[in-house]
């Protein structure tokens, strides 16, 4: 109570009191001087009697400070984005995504030009696939094989348009040898390489040899550095492409990984945007 109210209601007690017991001026003025004070009094320790109306429980929560981020110092606000971006990068380490698209270059390279370490002629496509790691850790051993539209798209060659070392093509290792009595075909393949699948070849003649064209090519890569894209170019044949549009549909992608401190596998069919 300050000191003012607390005068006031003395004399509020004092008038009523002598009043009402001399019966002075009038009694019922005593009586009015006596409320005034408890009035007073009241006003002046609601807080206590509010609290002691609700309870402890609401008590506690009247008592709860709401903290503006202006009055927070510096320390704190870095303490509480470090915080946060923590439990981020934990979650993010925990799923360890990678980030996958495929779309269809529709440009005419000019005869025997060289990109990507491919040289063009106008009888090849141009078909893309990045594989994006979107994590702040770099992902390690990527070992992946890509196929696509199977069993109607043919690589005659492959080529990476990133930059990035520790990059290899792993060839089916197929190695036509070559027919038996009833002209088929007699296929050695290099189990060395792995990832052998079925239908995975064709038989086309270029020039005047025989030759194989696998469907499917296995991609390593050492490491793939956080927030950087893998990107990769497939020459594809377009003769045997038996979409009646000349389009590449899907792509499919199945391999492992090493991200978010373990092995992480992958088993995607990509839409192709042509």
């Amino acid at each position: 109570m300050d000191k003012d109210t607390a005068i006031w209601t003395a004399i509020c007690v004092l008038v009523g009191v002598g009043v009402t017991m001399t019966g002075f001026i009038s009694v019922y003025l005593g009586y009015s001087c006596l409320g005034l004070a408890g009035i007073l009094a009241l006003y002046q320790t609601k807080k206590w009697w509010i609290k002691w109306l609700l309870g402890p429980k609401n008590q506690q929560t009247t008592d709860t400070q709401i903290i503006h981020p202006d009055q927070l110092q510096h320390d704190e606000i870095m303490s509480l984005t470090e915080a946060v971006e923590k439990l981020r990068q934990e979650g993010l380490n925990k799923q360890a995504p990678l980030l996958m698209r495929s779309e269809v270059i529709n440009v005419a390279y000019p005869h025997s030009s060289v990109y990507g370490g491919i040289t063009w002629t106008p009888d090849l496509m141009d078909l893309r696939v990045a594989i994006e790691n979107p994590n702040d850790d770099d992902y390690k051993d990527i070992d992946v094989t890509i196929r696509a539209d199977h069993p109607n798209v043919y690589i005659k060659a492959i080529g990476q348009i990133s930059n990035l070392p520790g990059v290899t093509f792993v060839n089916p290792g197929l190695q036509l040898l070559g027919f038996d009595k009833k002209g088929n075909p007699i296929v050695k393949f290099d189990s060395a390489t792995g990832h052998l699948l079925k239908d995975g070849w064709k038989i086309v003649t270029l020039g005047t040899e025989n030759t194989l064209l696998p469907n499917y090519y296995r991609i390593r890569c050492e490491k793939l550095p956080h927030r950087t894209t893998l990107e990769i170019t497939l020459a594809i044949a377009k003769r045997f492409i038996l979409d009646p549009n000349g389009k590449i549909n899907n792509v499919w992608i199945k391999g492992q990984y090493y991200g978010g401190s373990q092995l992480q596998n992958i088993d995607q069919n990509i839409k192709v945007s042509n």
